[in-house]
């Protein structure tokens, strides 16, 4: 119920990530990752650190900002956690998947900083809030979105610098908000107790309840701050790759 919509979310960000890494990288060579690992990096990372603390793994040894041309690495957590203690192996789930949480939080501190109005009303949209159904639960979120983007790019807001700032940034903050490969080797440890865990929590929900579509809609209107803000992660990604596909599009690759 929460997981599928979170699971798609992280497939489509990486996969923005992944795609606008990969042209830049094309036309300006492997340095061009840094024009935005400056500050997507640390995040990254720092994310992995607030997740260890949390969920206590020992840290070994951090490089929030030192990049590796030969292995591609910009910076890395080592940790450690007893194996079996069941706590500590669920927390590989959420360390490993970190950076999502992390980069989303940011991106959304990002856009309360440079415009609070639209920041307050995504998070507050009535029409998300007052949905008694699926249905309008889903066309309030589209229409809460679509309300967003149209005041974001609204003409006069595209010549200001307040914009491409705000896009700068966040571009820098999306660009390396995607776990990496071992950072999704590491999750997998934890998958199987996260899975008994939500499992058991449908269980006991559903003796709870006679009613159990209402109740799944109660729990998704509670946790729709979190859920607007993995949408607006998702939002923004596609519109970066949008912005940096189309100035691509006029640079030929470097042989």
């Amino acid at each position: 119920m929460l997981l599928g919509p979170a699971i798609v979310a992280a497939a489509l960000i990486h996969g923005f990530e992944h795609n606008v890494q990969h042209q830049m990288a094309a036309r300006w060579g492997w340095r061009s990752v840094l024009w935005t690992g400056w500050l997507g990096t640390p995040i990254h990372e720092l994310s992995h650190v607030l997740m260890c603390r949390l969920f206590g793994h020992r840290i070994e040894e951090v490089r929030f900002f030192d990049p590796d041309n030969q292995s591609g690495r910009l910076g890395y957590v080592k940790h450690s956690y007893h194996r079996g203690h069941w706590f500590e192996e669920l927390g590989n789930v959420f360390i490993g998947t970190a950076p999502f949480i992390g980069g989303s939080l940011v991106m959304l501190v990002l856009l309360w900083l440079f415009y609070p109005s639209l920041a307050r009303g995504l998070l507050r949209s009535e029409d998300v809030l007052a949905a008694e159904s699926w249905q309008t639960l889903l066309s309030g979120t589209a229409l809460a979105y679509r309300e967003f983007l149209q005041s974001l790019f609204a003409w006069e807001s595209l010549t200001t610098f307040r914009l491409w700032i705000f896009l700068y940034l966040t571009l820098c903050v999306a660009s390396h908000m995607a776990p990496s490969a071992s950072d999704y080797k590491g999750a997998m440890r934890g998958l199987v107790i996260m899975a008994f865990v939500v499992l058991a929590a449908a269980v006991i929900a559903m003796t709870l309840t006679s009613n159990p579509i209402a109740l799944s809609l109660s729990i998704i209107k509670t946790f729709s701050p979190v859920m607007i803000m993995g949408g607006l992660s998702v939002v923004l990604c596609f519109v970066l790759w949008l912005v940096v596909s189309a100035i691509c599009l006029a640079i030929p690759p470097r042989r």
